[in-house]
């Protein structure tokens, strides 16, 4: 299956991908697909999978869970407040950030669960940025369980994704995976109010960004509101399609790839006049990887964008200190200020 949707960021399209291939024992038929994805991200940055292997089920049942999270009280969903805590963990409330006073809070709610973090994790015990233990509300019985499992399963996924990724450029397998041994990833449950019309000009459910991560795995609803930026500036619908995942490149891969693979600018505004939810998952590598080119002059010299979240190809960053130097200036935590 190779069916594509209209796009024309880099003159090119919105790939559909059949992953049936994916765990392929033929090594031919999955270079074929490495290849395939390698050009997704090259041309694009954006790309729907299909035949991913994760039950319609199982996704579904996400979708339920943020439901019914995002109808508790406030007062119930604020004593979860990730103010309350150092690693963004757990409620985001409508329109707040953190302690960067330019940035407009955002028509959207959210609740943040990381990559797990026992009490006497050497980390937590010592305070390492971004690692903690995630908060639950009591109302909502078994969705810890859930949610991590879910987590689980959409991360085994994503090392599938990182390694093929790697072979379809040449590269070993474990190129991308040796940085994902403890990895910094996050899931998130997100809702966006309908917007009203006067409420679409300058104000987004979600920001022009790029994400900060390896790649992101979106579940979005049949609701719409998703838009890539094209070659011209021109926004571009991701519209929903039936069974799949939206996969868009990070930073990091940008990085790793010397400007091979794009981080593509996207964004949100939810004109649609229903309620919208999304479940995106972001594969974040280890705290302490270095994100440094692997690739020598991949890149196309093709000048981008500059977004709040643009990382330099030569920082020469740990994925921590990136992840940090973003998320201090849009959320809010214990130390930092809240700004509505």
């Amino acid at each position: 299956m190779n069916a594509v949707l209209n796009a024309n960021r880099n003159a090119s399209k919105v790939a559909i991908i059949d992953l049936t291939d994916l765990r392929s024992p033929d090594i031919a038929g999955r270079k074929r697909l490495g290849e395939e994805i390698a050009r997704a991200c090259s041309e694009v940055g954006f790309f729907y999978i299909v035949n991913h292997g994760i039950a319609k089920e199982k996704i579904e049942r996400m979708f339920d869970i943020a439901r019914q999270f995002f109808s508790l009280t406030d007062e119930q969903k604020q004593k979860l407040s990730m103010a309350n805590n150092n690693s963004y963990r757990g409620y985001l409330p409508m329109k707040t950030t953190g302690n960067d006073p330019t940035m407009k809070g955002l028509l959207l709610e959210a609740f943040h669960a990381w990559q797990e973090h026992a009490p006497g994790d050497p980390g937590v015990a010592a305070g390492k940025p971004l690692h903690g233990v995630n908060v639950w509300p009591a109302q909502l019985a078994g969705m810890h369980e859930e949610v991590m499992a879910y987590a689980g399963t959409v991360t085994a996924l994503a090392r599938d994704l990182l390694g093929i990724a790697a072979l379809g450029i040449g590269l070993p397998e474990d190129t991308f995976l040796r940085h994902f041994d403890q990895p910094l990833s996050l899931l998130r449950l997100i809702h966006y109010p309908p917007q009203e019309p006067s409420e679409t000009e300058g104000r987004f459910g979600t920001r022009p960004h790029t994400d900060n991560c390896a790649f992101t795995i979106l579940a979005q609803d049949d609701t719409g509101g998703l838009e890539i930026m094209g070659e011209d500036g021109e926004w571009v619908g991701v519209p929903p399609v039936a069974d799949s995942y939206v996969i868009n490149l990070g930073e990091v891969m940008k990085i790793w790839t010397n400007g091979m693979f794009m981080a593509t600018p996207h964004r949100v505004i939810n004109r649609s006049g229903k309620e919208r939810y999304s479940i995106p998952f972001f594969m974040n590598p280890t705290h302490d990887a270095l994100v440094c080119p692997i690739l020598e002059d991949a890149g196309k010299g093709k000048a981008e964008p500059v977004f709040h979240t643009t990382v330099g190809i030569e920082e020469g960053l740990t994925s921590g200190e990136i992840l940090m130097r973003l998320y201090k200036r849009i959320w809010p935590s214990i130390d930092g200020q809240q700004v509505n």
